[in-house]
């Protein structure tokens, strides 16, 4: 059957089986009622078609008439919901119903106001959905041992970036000096190859004997005498030039053009310097710096006065222009920020330069922080105090009721949850919400950000006592006659009661504690999906290398060295000592002696031995002729060791959510030897010798402080060891 004029549905079948004949196709959306069941219950036969019409089996066949009391597979069925067994009544489960996502539990239904409930409809069909997140009285204690909690792991672990209350940003320093038409700039080594600068170094053309030049890196395209080659080959007239290599051996040219640096290295702005035709040979002068613009000691005020919150695929999400690193590696960007002036401006957003360490009260943090959240309280405010404040305010306080009105309106005002809301949306100060003042926080992320990032603890509408409704009844004048039936309809809502005293631990006072569902989904989404999942092998790759060295570290391992100890170690060597070597040039010094200096068994941050590093380079199917540095071992850490670590248990645990946080500080621990096997789990045994000379096997079992590998070689780190542990529980609490 063509796609043209093909029916989508399901297959009806003679028998109960897949292998009968066709009688026809029940279409996608038609409704059956279903009868006698297969042996087996996988199949049912049609009793009642309520809805839709059988098809043909075939295009432009007949329906087969068996076809309306055939056989369909139960599988391929979506059952509808049932009658419920109570209209208007509160029922509670014996025991909890899972629900899978994309499950129909129900209809979004029409929640109406007096505005609507005429005799004919003014704005029609409005479907609403009410949706609450909420807690007991118990919330403000969680959130404290929470953030207690996040206190003990590791600073600057955790997967959001927080610009607290009190920060100051940075800003940019002004440029020390002006770079000239016609001079020649290139990007300076250790730049970032994106961001607002880039760091240049001044540079001059000169020709230069190949002899004198030294060996030439093809990579780097620099020589080891100094100089960057441009590709000119020259002759003996300095006209004489080509880009060709046969032709330059052809015609016997001895020289090569270079770039030679000239002075300290400088930093520009990226946009402006490859703007146009402005890129090496400068047409137009440039703005320069001599030092990186950004410095801690610029931070400078306003300071923050509402914590701004991103994860780190927002940050990601930054424009290039506003992202810059810095020479020591580290990362900035420009965010704005609420700022704590009190001032009425109508502005109370600024716009500055952050950086991930370094900077006071900027910082990593966990989520279990519930960084940005701030738990408020009503304080006892009723119906009558917010409507007697609005009518204070509206002037429309009839004799007699002024200064009891004012009263309310005052506490309503001193409320805490009242006061914060103002903090956030009135940005003139002047005690009221107007319509641009609303408008703005619907508009603006930022202020949505700050109102998402409160809990807000008051007696829900969906309990409590009836008198502070029947308290309006004065005041309703006119309305009394829709107010109470109003009054019905609320009192029918009190659900509070019920649930409290059929479901264990529910709150008996209807006090609760009420969270933002975008809020609260927000501060733990970047975990829970994938997107948090590269930052979280961030964090355990940077743990477990603070036990193991850095990229340059390297020892020689205990290969032919007596008594079993490492013949050398190298904790911080010279820049470029692993670093500017390959793969293939690493797994060379395996033949040699641990005795030997140049011998490089354990490499880098994650100290990747010479058999891990070979079979890494099959797996990662690598030439070898990459060089080992920073990247490339971040890159092994994460397509390779991290799948390695005990068989895959740890990559099982992070990834997965399989098996418990123990299990993954054992594959850990059985891939380096800085982590601490569990107590109770078993290490590498020792052969022990008596007197005789006859051997034996000791089987040694870790009591929470022994290396996997533990010998007078290998140690664990205790230090690391407490802080995988700590990110290894914090990942089992968030599944």
């Amino acid at each position: 059957m063509s796609e043209e004029g093909k029916v989508v549905g399901i297959n009806i079948r003679r028998e109960a089986t897949s292998n009968s004949d066709k009688l026809g196709i029940l279409p996608r959306g038609a409704r059956v009622e279903v009868g006698e069941r297969s042996p087996n219950g996988k199949w049912a036969k049609i009793a009642k078609l309520l809805e839709g019409e059988i098809a043909p089996a075939i295009k432009d066949g007949a329906v087969d008439p068996a076809a309306s009391a055939g056989w369909i597979f139960l599988a391929e069925l979506d059952p509808e919901p049932g009658d419920p067994l109570a209209f208007d009544s509160i029922v509670v489960l014996e025991k909890p119903a899972p629900i899978a996502a994309g499950t129909l539990i129900g209809y979004i239904g029409e929640y109406q106001q007096f505005y609507d409930a005429q005799p004919v409809a003014k704005r029609g069909w409005r479907p609403l959905l009410h949706l609450e997140v909420f807690g007991g009285d118990d919330v403000p204690k969680f959130i404290e041992d929470s953030r207690r909690y996040a206190a003990t792991l590791p600073a600057g672990s955790g997967s959001l970036f927080v610009v607290d209350v009190g920060a100051k940003m940075v800003y940019p320093s002004k440029p020390q000096l002006t770079l000239g038409a016609g001079e020649r700039v290139v990007e300076a080594a250790g730049s970032a190859k994106e961001g607002r600068w880039a760091k240049v170094t001044r540079v001059k053309l000169e020709l230069r004997e190949r002899e004198a030049l030294g060996a030439y890196n093809g990579q780097t395209k620099t020589y080891a005498k100094g100089g960057a080659w441009t590709g000119w080959f020259v002759g003996a007239k300095d006209a004489d030039r080509t880009r060709n290599e046969a032709e330059a051996k052809s015609k016997k040219y001895t020289r090569r053009e270079v770039q030679v640096p000239m002075g300290e290295p400088l930093w520009v702005e990226r946009a402006k310097w490859r703007e146009g035709t402005q890129q090496e040979h400068l047409a137009k002068q440039l703005p320069a710096w001599s030092a990186f613009p950004l410095e801690l000691k610029n931070a400078q005020a306003p300071t923050v006065g509402i914590a701004r919150v991103l994860s780190k695929e927002e940050l990601e999400s930054v424009p290039g222009v506003d992202q810059a690193t810095g020479p020591d590696g580290t990362r900035w960007w420009r965010l704005n920020a609420r700022t704590s002036s009190t001032e009425a401006t109508g502005n109370m957003i600024a716009t500055g330069w952050v950086c991930e360490k370094g900077l006071d009260k900027v910082s990593w943090q966990s989520p279990w922080a519930w960084p940005g959240f701030e738990v408020v309280e009503e304080g006892g405010i009723e119906p009558m105090d917010m409507l007697a404040s609005m009518l204070h305010r509206l002037g429309q306080a009839k004799p007699g009721e002024g200064v009891d009105f004012k009263a309310r309106a005052d506490k309503v005002d001193n409320s805490k949850l009242v006061r914060k809301l103002y903090e956030i949306i009135d940005q003139n100060r002047n005690g009221v919400f107007d319509a641009t003042e609303l408008r703005k926080v619907n508009e603006l992320p930022l202020m949505a950000e700050s109102l998402s990032r409160l809990i807000a603890g008051y007696e829900t509408e969906w309990g409590g006592d009836m008198a502070k409704w029947n308290a309006l009844d004065p005041i309703m004048l006119d309305g009394k006659t829709e107010w109470q039936a109003e009054k019905i309809r609320i009192d029918k809502l009190r659900w509070w009661p019920q649930v409290a005293t059929k479901v264990k631990g529910f709150p008996a006072k209807p006090l609760a504690f009420h969270f933002h569902p975008v809020g609260l989904i927000a501060n733990f989404l970047n975990v829970a999906r994938g997107g948090g999942l590269d930052d979280l092998v961030r964090r355990i790759g940077d743990i477990i290398a603070h036990g193991e060295g850095d990229y340059e570290s390297y020892n020689s391992g205990t290969k032919g060295v007596k008594k079993g100890k490492v013949g050398h170690s190298f904790p911080h060597p010279p820049a470029g000592t692993v670093t500017s070597k390959t793969i293939n040039q690493i797994l060379a010094t395996d033949p040699l002696s641990g005795t030997d200096k140049d011998r490089m068994f354990a490499t880098g941050k994650y100290q990747t031995t010479l058999d891990t590093l070979r079979l890494a380079k099959t797996a990662m199917k690598l030439s070898g002729n990459e060089r080992y540095d920073a990247a490339m071992q971040e890159r092994v850490f994460r397509e390779y060791l991290i799948y390695k670590a005990g068989g895959g248990a740890l990559a099982r645990f992070v990834f997965d959510g399989k098996g418990t946080f123990e299990d993954a500080q054992y594959a850990a621990a059985q891939e380096w030897a800085s982590i601490a096997a569990p107590n109770g789990r078993a290490i590498t045994s020792t052969v022990k010798t008596d007197e005789k000379g006859k051997k034996t096997i000791v089987k040694r079992t870790s009591d929470g402080t022994l290396s996997y590998y533990e010998s007078a070689a290998n140690h664990a780190n205790q230090k690391s060891t407490s802080n995988l542990r700590a990110i290894l529980k914090e990942i089992s609490q968030l599944r």
